[in-house]
């Protein structure tokens, strides 16, 4: 909903530097297409995995950042500097509510397991062509490894939170942290 120079040049950015990567990734991994076959999750990880994520960026995006707007009661009213944004908790909430909340949290699971499973395997491969020596190669691979964890598992909590604090008896919490179940499942939307 913003239309700060800053933001448009980073959507921009990103969206140049994911095409650019997945068209690379294509016009690599095509001629490699029967070697990669033979053995598939081994020399395939990055494909599969690259593949899941290429669909779950589409749908997230479609969601979230081209989805319901102003229309539909899904932007909040300007603040004093005139600033509209899209309520993006709303949008989470109603996603993960009802019996295809459910369906939605194992998607967004196995597409951030394939974002694990991608960095894993793309950091290996990158810290191969560095100018590492062989003995220096486990502690940059170590160390990359290290820094996909927490990445992974903060992206995993919101969304486990969301659900879980929509279904009774699944989580416990306090009276302040509960959430309240949407006027609509996302079923109905």
């Amino acid at each position: 909903m913003s239309n700060a120079l800053g933001i448009k040049l980073v959507e921009a950015y990103l969206l140049i530097v994911g095409v650019v990567h997945a068209l690379t990734a294509m016009l690599l991994t095509y001629p490699k297409r029967k070697y990669i076959a033979k053995s598939l999750w081994q020399r395939g990880k990055l494909a599969i995995s690259g593949t899941i994520l290429l669909i779950f960026i589409v749908l997230h995006l479609l969601y979230f950042r081209f989805g319901k707007g102003e229309e539909e009661g899904y932007v909040t009213p300007a603040d004093a500097g005139g600033v509209k944004m899209r309520d993006l908790y709303r949008l989470d909430v109603e996603l993960f509510a009802g019996p295809s909340g459910t369906r939605q949290l194992a998607f967004y699971m196995l597409a951030l397991g394939a974002v694990a499973v991608h960095l894993f395997s793309g950091w290996t491969k990158a810290v191969l062509k560095m100018d590492a020596t062989k003995e220096q190669r486990p502690k940059f691979v170590a160390m990359g490894h290290a820094l996909i964890w927490p990445l992974v598992i903060g992206f995993a909590i919101g969304p486990l939170y969301v659900w879980a604090a929509q279904r009774p008896g699944v989580l416990t919490l306090p009276a302040a942290w509960q959430i309240a179940a949407p006027s609509m499942s996302h079923d109905e939307l």
